[in-house]
């Protein structure tokens, strides 16, 4: 969760917005339970709005920014789940499997190409009357901010597959096991029509996890368990941020 932070502060920098160290957190930890209202727009204006109350930066340029660092995040996570499929050996049993390397594919053309962008952002002023600025992420600053959002994926990934052998019986010694997490992280995002993902991650956490062919009961405690252990991340990020903006503002409690 404290990586997931520095994804956002390493965004920030590198679009040459300085914040500080306890500023990313606070504006993450704050708003880091928005994500289960339906839409999940909250959850990227959320930060935003923080960050531009506290810097001299342009609400439509630090919610400009903030959808940036949620698409490379996606970009990042199902990228690692495609990684996952593969080492699991599920390309060859499921079509669900090339309909997510095809969603891979089209986020990262939609990512690196401006064509795209300029395509959606015309089609949306026809069909809504109302310009939409799409974000332009530079490959240079995917570039340059990849090692923030693999050390946090990798850290997640990790966490799930410990996760995965301490509530089950059955002894998974593939490290392509914690892969399943960001495949179904990413995947619960995109479904913006599920508040936080709730059905949508654990379901493809069954999906994925049936591919090493434990039992149902297992496969279930995984699911559950899975949800209650990011809650608890979650939750952990959002006292910490509390505590530092209750600090910040009567610095004479402490």
């Amino acid at each position: 969760m404290i990586l997931n932070t520095l994804n956002w502060k390493a965004i920030l920098n590198i679009n040459n917005h300085k914040i500080s160290f306890l500023d990313a957190i606070r504006s993450i930890g704050l708003s880091i339970f928005t994500k289960y209202i339906p839409g999940k727009v909250f959850v990227i204006l959320g930060r935003a709005e923080y960050i531009s109350f506290k810097y001299p930066i342009n609400r439509k340029v630090s919610t400009t920014i903030s959808l940036e660092t949620q698409f490379i995040s996606i970009w990042v996570g199902l990228g690692m789940g495609v990684l996952g499929l593969i080492l699991a050996g599920g390309l060859n049993k499921y079509a669900f499997n090339y309909l997510t390397i095809i969603a891979w594919g089209i986020i990262s053309v939609f990512i690196f190409s401006p064509i795209i962008k300029v395509s959606i952002e015309k089609l949306s002023f026809r069909l809504l009357k109302k310009q939409i600025n799409l974000p332009h992420t530079k490959i240079t600053n995917v570039i340059r901010s990849l090692p923030y959002f693999m050390m946090n994926w990798l850290a997640w990934t990790a966490g799930f597959y410990f996760l995965c052998n301490s509530v089950i019986e059955s002894n998974v010694n593939s490290l392509s096991l914690g892969l399943g997490f960001p495949l179904a992280a990413t995947i619960g995002i995109i479904a913006i029509v599920s508040p936080g993902g709730l059905g949508v991650r654990e379901a493809v956490i069954a999906y994925y996890l049936s591919l090493f062919e434990l039992s149902l009961v297992e496969i279930t405690t995984i699911s559950v368990f899975s949800r209650l252990w990011f809650l608890f991340g979650e939750a952990f990020i959002f006292f910490l941020a509390l505590i530092l903006e209750i600090k910040e503002r009567n610095p004479k409690l402490y």
